[in-house]
């Protein structure tokens, strides 16, 4: 064969394998794009499942029935705001230490009100499965009112050793004043004693292991589980806001190390064995004025309170499954 033939032969090879590279390039390239779209679908639709904020309903500040009062500052932070608030099958029970009173709704519209002490110091209200609806005053203790706003009874604290800041009623109808989540003290017996919160035969005890550290000593059926929960940040707090058959659900709050001083707070889903189910992040960057209890549970979903600028606002929070 001649040397151009030889050199015709090799050019059209060349170009035979030039081609083949394009075309398999040309049909790789789509299906790597596609690859990346729908990963990114999957990522965005992950974060949208993972944890939902809605808002449910929101009260107007003002003086006319069935308004919440307008928060006003002092110089510790906000205390006559929205301070707690309850719901007890979807219905919200609010405590305005701005107006001192309770405020009853359903979220499209009010139930009732009625009013409470002029001098009274609002901290915490518990509402019990017969409707009676317990208010705890810094001032005057516990006081108790029947469904329809009828004071009940009245409990003073006569503990000096104790700074009242939230309240829980047991399944016999017993009444423990807390401070913190610390300690605990028992209204009927006058006792203080380390902070729990139980139900049925579980009880769980958060506790500050150190700067970084925590810890949930869950006791069943007299066996005890220590759950560690560490913290990203410096350890600010750990709340327990309900406790149900294998589960708990629980906030946590850190302390940035930065200046100004800001905190980031979590609500987590766990079972008793320490297995995290889910959780959601609380907003409350949002909230302009102070609340002391701005998280309730009801039925195993989470209510989150939000006192801002011109009205307060009332949102469910939806913990995403845990990846």
């Amino acid at each position: 064969m001649r040397k151009w033939h030889w050199m015709v032969v090799i050019g059209v090879l060349t170009a035979s394998v030039i081609v083949t590279i394009v075309s398999i390039n040309s049909k790789a390239q789509p299906e790597a794009r596609q690859d990346e779209v729908e990963n990114d679908l999957e990522t965005k639709t992950g974060r949208e499942a993972a944890e939902q904020i809605e808002e449910l309903f929101s009260i107007i500040y003002g003086t006319e029935d069935g308004q919440i009062g307008e928060p006003q500052r002092n110089l510790e932070g906000t205390d006559l705001a929205p301070m707690s608030f309850f719901v007890k099958e979807n219905v919200f029970y609010i405590l305005d230490n701005a107006a001192k009173q309770v405020v009853v709704t359903d979220g499209k519209e009010k139930v009732f009100n009625f009013q409470l002490d002029k001098d009274a110091w609002l901290k915490d209200l518990y509402v019990d499965v017969e409707g009676t609806i317990y208010v705890l005053d810094e001032r005057q203790g516990v006081l108790t009112y029947d469904k329809e706003g009828i004071l009940l009874d009245k409990f003073s604290l006569s503990h000096d050793k104790l700074i009242p800041t939230s309240l829980s009623v047991n399944s016999e109808g017993e009444i423990f004043v807390h401070q913190e989540g610390s300690r605990t003290l028992s209204v009927a017996d006058n006792q203080i004693e380390p902070f729990v919160k139980s139900s049925g035969n579980i009880t769980v005890a958060p506790r500050r292991v150190d700067e970084k550290n925590g810890k949930l000593i869950v006791t069943e059926k007299d066996h005890e589980t220590v759950i560690n929960v560490p913290f990203k940040e410096t350890y600010g707090a750990l709340t327990i806001h309900d406790i149900q058959a294998n589960q708990i659900i629980f906030e946590k709050l850190e302390v940035k190390d930065e200046s100004p001083i800001s905190t980031v707070s979590s609500i987590y889903v766990m079972d008793t064995k320490g297995k995290e189910k889910g959780s959601v992040q609380v907003p409350y960057e949002q909230s302009v004025y102070y609340a002391e209890h701005p998280i309730r549970v009801d039925n195993q979903k989470n209510y989150f309170m939000s006192p801002q600028e011109d009205r307060v606002y009332f949102y469910e929070l939806k913990p995403g499954a845990a990846r």
